[in-house]
């Protein structure tokens, strides 16, 4: 069995049909190619092989059969393990070096101009340059054949872009803020400390934790947190800022529900630097603030509590209601409601009542009352108004409250005062606009 010899016609065609396979991607006619190689005597599955191996080429898809076998023609070679190994490694070395070709030219032929014919209306100029013998013009791609090149070199640079986010996909100019935990570990600190300044239960914690961690280092009992401890549940779990901090001072995770500090990961800088701005979260008007508020209920349950266990406050309380008015009946008059603690009250008052009607109603329900709303201790704040604002209940104790704004309701709220109404510094510029039928201008309920 013989094959005629090779010839330049032969290899030209050869390269101008793999050229036509590696842009257009052309698999038609393989089985017949298949079926040719089949009636020489090879097999289906082989041929294929050959012919994926050498680019659709049934000549060379032949002689690589042919090579890889002995003397024995192709309807009776039988390879050995040995030959058939080596012709599959070397099909798979001419795939791999096809697939790279093919590549390569996809990549040259999207990033070329196509390029078309003159019209006859649109002559090339000629130059001095050029000899009397014309050029052939270039010849022209289709389009199939640019589509196909730049779809090869889109997908090669599709890797890239897929490891992009969907906002950098979308907006490539948009930056995305670095998060809190990739930042520098002294803009941690600061933060978490000013997110949590605003609890002082969780700073006084933090501030105890850390100080007791500075003085004793080796101690392995203050580098271990356990996050399931009752002190921890109501002091820090559930408060913005504090687990962070911990995190920022080089505490990790061990399981779900413990922090843990290593010996080697002490830091004095790191922990000076926490305690440092603890101590100036701790003169923040939040934290006074918030301090206050605490001080503020336990005093008001006190005193709510304390008619259950002193007889002269159950006589005071007796003395401050016989003072009030008696209660329009129902559907008459403004209702009023005033909130303190987790208790709201509510009754009703004439238009002609005034306020110091209703400074002796609260005295009915803790005889401490008047006189820490006098003394601006506390401040009766009117909710109805924006931004809530406190009353100066010493000034307008005989004004009506259809005058102070209480009409044809109210809503009321006992506070701690706030630091500047305390020291009376704050004189009402930025009160609410009044209300009520019959209201006083905001500067008369703040100037004392």
């Amino acid at each position: 069995f013989s094959f005629p010899k090779k010839n330049k016609t032969r290899m030209f065609r050869r390269f101008t049909d793999r050229l036509t396979n590696a842009v257009l991607g052309d698999t038609s006619g393989v089985e017949d190619k298949v079926r040719t190689l089949q009636s020489m005597g090879f097999e289906a599955a082989q041929a294929r092989r050959a012919l994926e191996a050498t680019n659709g080429d049934v000549d060379a898809a032949a002689d690589l059969m042919l090579s890889g076998t002995s003397s024995h023609r192709p309807a009776a070679a039988h390879p050995t393990t040995n030959q058939d190994q080596a012709m599959q490694n070397a099909m798979e070395e001419s795939r791999q070096s096809e697939e790279q070709r093919m590549y390569r030219m996809a990549q040259e032929a999207s990033l070329q101009p196509s390029r078309t014919t003159t019209t006859n209306n649109q002559k090339p100029k000629r130059t001095a340059t050029q000899g009397k013998k014309k050029e052939a013009p270039p010849p022209t791609r289709s389009a199939a054949a640019n589509n196909a090149g730049q779809a090869a070199a889109g997908r090669a640079t599709s890797r890239s872009k897929n490891n992009r986010s969907p906002i950098q996909e979308h907006h490539p100019n948009v930056k995305v803020p670095t998060k809190l935990e990739d930042k520098s570990k002294e803009e941690q600190v600061l933060r978490n400390v000013d997110r949590v300044k605003g609890y002082p239960a969780a700073v006084d914690t933090l501030y105890k934790t850390l100080t007791a961690l500075r003085d004793n280092p080796n101690n392995a009992k203050f580098r271990k947190i356990d996050k399931t401890n009752p002190g921890y549940q109501r002091s820090l779990a559930k408060i913005p800022g504090a687990e962070p901090l911990l995190l920022a001072m080089n505490f990790t995770q061990l399981g779900p529900n413990t922090l843990v500090l290593d010996r080697s990961r002490v830091d004095p800088a790191l922990l000076y630097l926490g305690i440092s701005a603890l101590e100036g979260a701790k003169d923040s008007v939040e934290y006074i603030e918030a301090k206050r508020q605490i001080q503020f209920e336990k005093e008001l349950k006190a005193i709510l509590l304390l008619v259950n266990s002193s007889e002269s406050e159950a006589l005071q309380r007796a003395d401050f209601s016989s003072k009030c008015p008696t209660e329009p009946s129902v559907g008459r008059g403004a209702l009023v409601q005033v909130g303190f603690g987790d208790e709201t009250i509510k009754r009703r008052f004439d238009g002609d009542d005034v306020l110091k009607d209703v400074i002796h109603w609260l005295g009915g329900h803790g005889s401490e009352i008047p006189q820490k709303l006098r003394s601006r201790e506390w401040c009766l704040v009117d909710m109805n108004r924006y931004p809530a604002s406190p009353i100066d209940c010493q000034l307008n104790l005989e004004k009506t409250l259809q005058y102070v704004g209480f009409w044809p309701s109210g809503k009321l709220e006992i506070r701690p005062s706030p630091i500047s109404w305390l020291d009376r510094s704050d004189h009402g510029n930025v009160m609410g606009s009044a209300r009520g039928l019959g209201a006083a201008p905001s500067s008369l309920h703040w100037n004392s």
